[in-house]
């Protein structure tokens, strides 16, 4: 589904639609091929809506961390008003081994300053100062950080 090179690994995700997981494997690249370092589960990755939108990017930190975003949405307006909204980064070690390094999710319509305590939550392990107009503009309109956010204090690798 999906895989990416990050220095002397190759990171792999792999959706079980059975059990609604996402599973990341790091794997060392060695001269005779590869061996499996590492493995890391999302659960529940998909919810019962009426549209979702599921976006993936790596990220490197100004501090060196090597990370994966994955960025959610969830949008329900047939038998239900609502929004779900979620970010999760996992962190590649120089040893291949796979972290969570944040995991944070909200729901909800309406409510004011919504996205503050995920927002909170992603600048302070990012370091970075995202504000709560482009928090909100993925949480209400599905234009997600990874499509929109300036990353001048990080590399953003897609």
């Amino acid at each position: 589904m999906y895989w990416k090179k990050i220095d002397d690994y190759l990171v792999t995700a792999d959706l079980d639609s059975n059990a609604n997981k996402l599973t990341f494997n790091s794997y060392k690249i060695t001269d005779t091929g590869v061996e499996k370092v590492d493995s890391i589960d999302i659960e529940d990755l998909i919810v019962f809506a009426d549209e979702i939108k599921i976006l993936f990017s790596n990220l490197e930190l100004n501090n060196g961390k090597k990370l994966i975003m994955i960025e959610s949405r969830s949008f329900t307006y047939t038998f239900g008003d609502g929004v779900g909204y979620s970010i999760d980064l996992l962190e590649l070690t120089s040893s291949g081994k796979l972290n969570s390094y944040f995991s944070d999710e909200l729901a909800g319509s309406g409510d004011a300053d919504i996205t503050k305590t995920i927002r909170a939550g992603f600048n302070n392990a990012t370091s970075l100062s995202c504000n709560q107009d482009q928090f909100e503009n993925a949480f209400y309109d599905g234009n997600m950080l990874t499509e929109t956010v300036n990353y001048s204090d990080l590399i953003l690798r897609i």
